[in-house]
């Protein structure tokens, strides 16, 4: 075979040594004797033969790696399984989607952050006599001690303590990165529900709702859902329910928030939040907590003309600081209807 420039057809005589001193041309010893033969010089061209075929085999071994696979994906990353198209029973998403190697894709999640409740007004509630502990009542008791919100977490997380008739949620809900997710509930999963705690009541000014508000739940109803918020000159008010008239579209990777006041008058609660979204043709779930620990709130309770019959109650004073009030006797602006007895 003719390589680079040869044209020739001639061939390196088998057995014979080509001197280094002869060109294309020459004399060679063979079997001991001279002999005037013609030779061909091929090194170059078996060089560049090999160096070909060496060429040739490596754009093979290339196409064969980069040869898609029936889905149309790369075989150089993982891919996801193939699922079953939408409609069809146990199918999760109508597409396949691939992936880089490292960055799995996100999966829908969902915080909630309760931080809004370390700023003042607040109020909780326990069974504890010996709520706050000690060494936080002496640091509440220093001026302007009941406004940092430090402090009033501490109080927040105590073991035991309720948030007092009302709390605030803030749900983030973050999308996957790769695929839509739709929001179409949100509804509480009761853990408890119990007497409203007699023991101490701490207070620092009189609570009132975010103006953000968008979302309340009444977990005295016999059945609680999410309802809207309305804003009447007397406060905000529950309207009709939330879901399923309101739904949550998240694009890939977008955001949302869900702002949610909880409203307890005569029993004390702890319980999740269950989120239920869509992904595709499929229904899912999701129970949310505070940080492992259920969500709380209690019911007030008063007496009569709306005292409180607390063991131990204390307020704030003048300086911002932590105050011991009197057990009972104190009168409130509370109706009958918003206590527990």
């Amino acid at each position: 075979m003719a390589t680079g420039g040869d044209t020739g057809d001639d061939r390196v005589v088998p057995g014979v040594r080509q001197d280094a001193d002869v060109s294309r041309r020459g004399t060679a010893v063979q079997a001991g004797r001279d002999a005037t033969v013609t030779i061909n010089d091929n090194r170059a061209a078996m060089w560049a033969y090999s160096g070909g075929v060496m060429a040739v085999f490596a754009l093979l071994l290339a196409l064969i790696m980069w040869v898609p696979d029936k889905h149309g994906l790369s075989r150089s990353g993982p891919v996801e399984p193939t699922h079953a198209a939408a409609g069809q029973s146990g199918s999760t998403q109508s597409t396949t989607t691939t992936t880089t190697v490292g960055t799995p894709p996100q999966e829908f999640r969902v915080t909630a952050d309760l931080s809004v409740n370390d700023r003042g007004p607040w109020a909780y509630v326990s069974d504890s006599p010996d709520f706050p502990d000690p060494e936080l009542r002496a640091e509440l008791s220093k001026p302007k001690g009941l406004t940092q919100p430090a402090l009033i977490k501490r109080v927040r997380t105590t073991p035991g303590a309720f948030p007092d008739r009302e709390h605030l949620i803030r749900l983030h809900l973050e999308g996957p990165v790769d695929h839509a997710v739709r929001v179409v509930d949100i509804r509480p999963v009761i853990r408890s529900q119990r007497d409203v705690p007699r023991g101490t009541r701490v207070a620092a000014g009189t609570q009132g709702v975010e103006d953000s508000v968008e979302v309340l739940l009444l977990l005295d109803e016999p059945f609680p859902v999410m309802r809207e918020s309305v804003k009447l000159p007397a406060g905000t008010q529950p309207g009709g329910p939330y879901f399923p008239d309101h739904t949550i579209n998240l694009a890939n990777g977008e955001t949302s928030e869900v702002v949610i006041t909880a409203r307890a008058y005569k029993h004390a609660y702890e319980y999740d939040l269950l989120v239920a979204y869509q992904v595709g043709d499929q229904i899912k779930e999701m129970l949310v907590n505070d940080g492992g620990q259920p969500f709380r709130v209690s019911g007030r309770l008063c007496i009569a003309n709306g005292r409180y019959p607390y063991d131990s109650r204390y307020g704030m004073g003048s300086n911002y600081e932590l105050q011991t009030y009197p057990a009972d006797g104190a009168p409130t602006n509370l109706m009958d209807k918003d206590c527990a007895f």
